[in-house]
């Protein structure tokens, strides 16, 4: 952008330069800008889960310039931040994938779209989805340690159930 347009469209470019050079989010809206096509959220929401934490914030801050300035749309930020933390949670633990992903789709995110439905979401309805994934996930890793599937633990439980009433 040159000097003289920059300087109109903004009371302190010097500011606007220094972001433009150095911060993680400029070259995030550059990258996008050089690859030519329209820009999505779900664009937004795979680079944040494929580039860790840092890039995730660079990610969420650029967003939000976006949806500011109206080239993005409105959503409900705290619903999608579940839908990431899934994502990532999935990327580092693939092995439970077919058992954490219907759990959150099925049972996690529709408890929260019904509450966001009634009220505006919050952070704490990101951080109480994010408990209960996380503590699938920790389940679930104790049953590897166990050398136990959750069929074989629940069969064992009903198993122990059945002969306990019955004595």
């Amino acid at each position: 952008m040159p000097q003289r347009a920059l300087r109109q469209c903004t009371k302190s470019p010097r500011t606007v330069l220094t972001w433009l050079r150095t911060s993680e989010s400029a070259r995030l809206l550059h990258d996008i800008a050089a690859s030519g096509r329209m820009l999505t959220h779900t664009d937004l929401d795979t680079l944040a889960v494929s580039t860790g934490r840092g890039g995730a914030q660079s990610t969420d801050y650029l967003r939000s310039l976006l949806v500011a300035y109206g080239i993005l749309p409105v959503r409900d930020e705290h619903l999608a931040g579940i839908e990431r933390h899934l994502a990532r949670t999935l990327l580092r633990h693939p092995q439970h994938a077919p058992l954490l992903q219907p759990y959150v789709c099925w049972s996690v995110l529709p408890r929260a779209r019904r509450r966001a439905a009634r009220m505006p979401s919050t952070r704490g309805r990101t951080t109480w989805a994010a408990t209960r994934v996380n503590a699938a996930v920790d389940f679930l890793q104790h049953l590897v340690t166990l050398g136990l599937t959750l069929d074989k633990a629940l069969h064992s439980r009903s198993c122990r159930e059945v002969t306990s009433s019955s004595t």
